[in-house]
């Protein structure tokens, strides 16, 4: 299934969702108080859109 977006992955089904993916997977690891990462989702947003199919963008929250 191409995915046009990023996904979240919640840590219960990460694996499950890289694993079956068969393809390059980017994992974006982030966090509440990581001011950047509004900027970055406008980016991730357009590479998955241009790579649908071909890479699986997975963002995970990373709780410290």
């Amino acid at each position: 299934m191409p995915y046009d977006t990023p996904i979240n992955a919640p840590d219960a089904t990460f694996d499950r969702i890289v694993l079956e993916f068969g393809a390059p997977v980017v994992a974006v690891f982030w966090s509440k108080g990581q001011a950047p990462r509004h900027s970055l989702d406008s980016v991730l947003d357009q590479a998955a859109s241009a790579y649908a199919g071909e890479i699986l963008l997975v963002k995970l929250e990373a709780i410290s």
